[in-house]
């Protein structure tokens, strides 16, 4: 009785709905994107009539992996558990619409099979992933002591068509990625006798990430404008590498004291200090770049809260708490000297008041919150709601030089610690039991999220919304448990509503001459009914009962219009058995 093993594998299939036209567009001269170019005015040019094929099901994916956990207790004081869990993920092609065609259509090449070097790969994605993870916790008796090492691998692959890049002309891109990551936390959190508590904790981590994406023309490069200037036979364009690191170290702690029995003060505070590198490689018709950049940067962050607990059924609290996100480097080439954006050699932007750096800062936030739980009506009537206000500060967004030159000279841009925003609204989240076999839950928020200021040279303006960001956003469910046959049965309904938002500040979208194009705005209805047979469990399901066709993302993306839609009406039956 001191070791428990658990053991999961799987396999999930799950299709596609989305269709590929690439086929229709060629035979009749369609659109082949945004932009305008035609199909069969590409291949004249540059041959490749055969990578212009219709294909069903794109964006099916299968997952197959498992997973195994180990407890051991050899005493009471300590426990230790193991966990290793691996995921292969295969997707055929990328689930994405075109906003130019119909509601769940794209046009993309098949571009794999015509390159030996990619030996046969087919418009997909590919995922390896693995993750380990050890945590030791042991009963000091007056604190807990507590260890987490997690250790993550991943190794990726993705075929993309990029030829919307040069209006059609065929361009395929593979991209392999790697990431190695490494965690480590200590944690102390005491059981003291009194009105005092306390947790101690450092934590550690190390990333390391790398990418490779060859580019290659894909048509006849007899005809193509776009050849290697060293073999005019080889249809490798060039070659780019990325390689990025993060090193970070921090040590928190937290202190709480019980005011009165119901009254308690929290206040924390977490130092951190960090290095991130990143390093690009271009070669050929990439151009030949090889840029380097890092940043270093240590700060603390605190926090504060007040909570009343007068019963078991009542919180309330207050709370303030600073947060950051991770700075980054800049990978340009030189602006600097005459006939660049930097022309007097004075370290600024032309035509902007920005400094040119390899680097930004990390951005940061500073979060108000005021809260309640509540428990009413002997508990039946349960309420979590919350008032919150977020300020964020040292945004980094993209400055463009010389926009405020006449004549312009400057067509360079850096990416800088440039804006600030504000998030403000409310929250709210109810469960009523009517009775021993109705129950009812609902949700919703109230978001307001825009720019408060930035630097004159930036696409945005003060009083722009924020991306992706939703006003409003709730969700109703009703439940309803009873016997069948004396068997225990449900039946369900779930509707969820997203109002409309934007993938950029200001409330742009879609792509260049579409105008703005919005996601959201849809309403999903899902269903469900069950019964429980001994060990048998049935349930039969609907989702997306109304067959909504929403976008969920749109994507501002040159070449496209690029968005993603909400999966169609899907009916399904899960049958189980457990013995």
């Amino acid at each position: 009785d001191v070791l428990a093993i658990r053991a999961v594998a799987y396999r999930h299939d799950t299709s596609g709905y989305i269709k590929n036209i690439a086929g229709t567009q060629l035979a009749t001269n369609g659109s082949y994107n945004t932009f305008g170019g035609r199909a069969a005015d590409a291949v004249a040019s540059v041959g490749g009539a055969e990578l212009y094929q219709n294909e069903d099901d794109i964006g099916n994916v299968t997952h197959t992996g498992g997973r195994i956990a180990a407890l051991w207790k050899p005493f009471d004081e300590l426990s230790v558990t193991f966990q290793y869990i691996t995921q292969d993920a295969e997707q055929d092609g990328q689930p994405f619409v075109q906003l130019n065609l119909g509601s769940y259509q794209q046009s993309v090449l098949q571009v794999g099979n015509r390159i030996p070097a990619l030996d046969g790969k087919e418009h997909g994605v590919k995922d390896d992933i693995t993750i380990t993870n050890l945590v030791a916790d042991y009963n000091l008796g007056w604190a807990t002591l507590l260890s987490s090492s997690a250790w993550m691998e991943e190794e990726g692959e993705a075929l993309d068509d990029s030829s919307y890049f040069l209006g059609g002309l065929p361009l395929v891109q593979p991209f392999a990625s790697s990431a190695d990551i490494f965690t480590q936390e200590l944690r102390l959190v005491s059981k003291l006798e009194g009105d005092f508590q306390y947790i101690a904790g450092v934590y550690y981590e190390d990333q390391e990430y790398s990418q490779a994406s060859p580019g290659y023309m894909t048509g006849d490069l007899t005809l193509s404008w776009l050849l290697n200037p060293v073999d005019p036979t080889n249809p490798k364009l060039g070659d780019q590498f990325f390689d990025r690191t993060l090193e970070q170290l921090a040590f928190y702690g937290e202190l709480s004291y019980d005011i009165t029995e119901q009254l308690t003060l929290t206040g924390g505070v977490r130092h951190f200090d960090y290095e991130r590198s990143q390093h690009f490689v271009t070669t050929e018709g990439f151009g030949d770049l090889d840029i380097l950049g890092k940043v270093e940067e240590t700060g603390t962050n605190f926090k504060a809260n007040l909570s009343y607990q007068p019963n078991e059924d009542t919180l309330v609290y207050a709370q303030w708490a600073q947060g950051f996100r991770v700075g980054n480097a800049v990978l340009l080439p030189s602006l600097s000297g005459a006939n660049s954006c930097d022309a007097n050699n004075d370290g600024i932007l032309d035509g902007t008041n920005t400094p040119i750096k390899d680097s930004f800062d990390s951005d940061s936030t500073e979060n108000f919150e005021l809260g309640a739980k509540l428990g009413l009506l002997d508990n039946r009537l349960q309420i979590n709601v919350a008032v919150y206000r977020i300020n964020w500060t040292d945004i980094p967004l993209v400055v463009s030089g010389g926009l405020d030159q006449t004549p312009r000279t400057c067509f360079g841009s850096v990416t800088a610690n440039a804006g600030e925003a504000r998030s403000q609204g409310f929250e709210i989240e109810t469960t009523y039991q009517l009775n021993q076999g109705l129950r009812i839950n609902f949700g919703g928020a109230y978001t307001n999220a825009e720019m408060t200021a930035v630097l004159p040279t930036v696409p945005f303006s003060k009083g722009d919304r924020l991306p992706s960001s939703p006003e409003v956003s709730v969700n109703l469910g009703l439940e309803y448990d009873f016997k069948l046959g004396g068997y225990a049965s449900y039946m369900r309904g779930d509707y969820a509503y997203v109002s409309d938002f934007f993938a950029a500040a200001g409330e742009t979208g879609g792509d260049i001459g579409l105008g703005p194009v919005a996601a959201g705005d849809y309403g999903q209805l899902n269903i469900s009914a069950g019964i429980d047979l001994d060990k048998f469990n049935i349930e039969l399901f609907a989702h997306n009962l109304a067959n909504s066709d929403g976008l969920t993302h749109v994507q501002v993306f040159a070449g496209r219009g690029q968005a993603y839609r909400l999966r169609p009406r899907t009916i399904g039956l899960n049958v189980s058995y457990q013995f």
